[in-house]
């Protein structure tokens, strides 16, 4: 009973962030097509190349220090003035260190960049540092509906604005504004909010605990930078071998799996404080093969509705100009697939102080994927880069298996995971059989798709059961 009643405000908390991040999402990625049609695939490419930079520089801002103050105050009670006032002064150096370390990547690699106002996203690192320092609070004391509220003020503020500067002045220098107008917005909000609950800030910070913080915080970190790095480097290594144009094909693409990858992303928010509590190896091993069961089902019926409806999807979105995305698309929504199956992995591995282990996979995976971009990249171009995520994913899928094996005992893989992907290829296959071009046999199919899961039983009325009670009091 307690096993029910545990998933049930899993998926309760679950469910209200998704609510939340679904309208915030949805927000964002308005603007983000707005930006999109309103500049051209170049301009968009190095938008997106831009923000690739501000990425690297938000991750060396934080410094893993989110995950650390949710693990320490998970369940704990603790100087958290000190701490969270701790936390925005390293912030601040690091973001110190950051810009000069921005500042002489763009003299040697993009230099004209400094004769343009979108030069000003690198302010957006420092007005979010106590942003995710108030959500990493809020996370660890399990305040999903705040913290839920707090993330869609922020992500309406900035789609709102965003999407005024494209369709109004429809430039990349008034696009980059209308993010770090936002991205401030929030440092207010987040101070005011930290400084009424009387966290933040104290007069006075020992030595010994910025020491402590840099400490804890450090494979958090390489953890984060390597995850990135990961990711990121498909676009960094496109915009040096191809050029823009091709990264703004890749980019449009990419949103998309930004856009449902959100879905596990949340769900791992949740978890990870509530897997940082556990104390046996069995609960993590049984919770996450519970929840590896549920997110499969739903990222392999995603992948299957995203890979037949790719065409339309590209040209009611970005439209004519961005068709050369419709096959990266393909190849990316499988990656996702992947990754629904595997993000449950390096998240009990971290929650239990394994971060070391998950660096490792991320490693192999960025060296295979910065091989494989160099092969591909030169001939194929934005598909390239494409092929090199997904042979990287599986391989790093791979890892995070035999070292979450190795922490935490064998994992059972339900058997609904294998029946769900034999359903899902079955309809992909007919759908390329019969015509691929013919929406109308894509959506019968679909439509399909339901029934023969419960035919199957691939979901069953016990499912359905703990649905109802999330989104009701039963």
């Amino acid at each position: 009973m307690k096993q029910v009643d545990a998933r049930i405000r899993i998926a309760k908390d679950s469910f209200v962030l998704f609510l939340s991040q679904l309208t915030g999402r949805f927000a964002s990625f308005i603007s983000v097509v707005l930006v999109g049609r309103y500049l051209n695939v170049g301009g968009f490419g190095l938008l997106s190349y831009s923000f690739t930079l501000v990425y690297f520089l938000t991750l060396f801002v934080e410094f893993g220090l989110s995950p650390y103050l949710i693990r320490l105050f998970a369940g704990k009670e603790g100087p958290k003035r000190e701490l969270l006032t701790a936390s925005f002064f390293i912030k601040s150096f690091n973001y110190f260190i950051g810009i000069i370390i921005v500042f002489l990547w763009t003299i040697l690699f993009n230099k004209d960049y400094l004769e343009h106002k979108y030069y000003c996203l690198i302010l957006i690192p420092f007005f979010e540092g106590l942003y995710f320092s108030y959500t990493a609070v809020l996370s660890s004391q399990e305040q999903f509906v705040r913290q839920a509220t707090v993330g869609l003020i922020y992500d309406i503020t900035r789609g709102l604005l965003v999407s005024l500067a494209a369709v109004i002045w429809k430039t990349i220098d008034a696009v980059a504004v209308g993010y770090v107008l936002a991205a401030s917005i929030m440092w207010l909000i987040s101070f005011f909010l930290l400084t009424k609950r009387n966290l933040f800030p104290v007069k006075r910070i020992s030595s010994t605990t910025i020491k402590k913080m840099y400490k804890g915080t450090l494979w958090f970190f390489i953890y984060a930078i390597t995850f990135q790095i990961y990711f990121k480097i498909n676009l960094i290594m496109l915009n040096f071998i191809r050029g823009n144009t091709e990264v703004g094909l890749y980019s449009a693409a990419y949103k998309f799996f930004e856009v449902f990858l959100f879905l596990p992303a949340l769900l791992m928010g949740v978890l990870y404080p509530r897997f940082a509590k556990y104390e046996s190896k069995v609960t993590v091993n049984e919770r996450a093969s519970e929840v590896q069961t549920y997110l499969c089902i739903l990222g392999l019926s995603i992948v299957m509705f995203i890979f037949i409806f790719a065409k339309p999807i590209i040209k009611y979105s970005f439209g004519d100009n961005y068709m050369g995305a419709v096959v990266l698309l393909k190849i990316l929504i499988l990656t996702l697939g992947l990754y629904f199956f595997n993000c449950i992995l390096p998240t009990s591995l971290n929650s239990q102080g394994y971060e070391r282990r998950t660096i490792v996979a991320l490693i192999v995976g960025i060296a295979l994927n910065i091989v494989m971009n160099v092969l591909f990249i030169p001939s194929l171009g934005a598909m390239g880069a494409s092929i090199a995520t997904l042979i990287a994913e599986i391989i790093v899928t791979l890892f995070y298996y035999i070292f979450f094996v190795i922490s935490f005992g064998k994992m059972s893989i339900d058997l609904r995971i294998w029946k769900t992907a034999i359903i899902c290829l079955t309809i992909l296959g007919t759908s390329l059989i019969l015509n691929s071009e013919n929406y109308l046999i894509g959506l019968s199919l679909l439509f399909c798709y339901p029934a023969i899961i419960f035919l199957t039983k691939t979901v069953s009325r016990k499912d359905l059961k703990i649905l109802k009670q999330v989104f009701t009091n039963g």
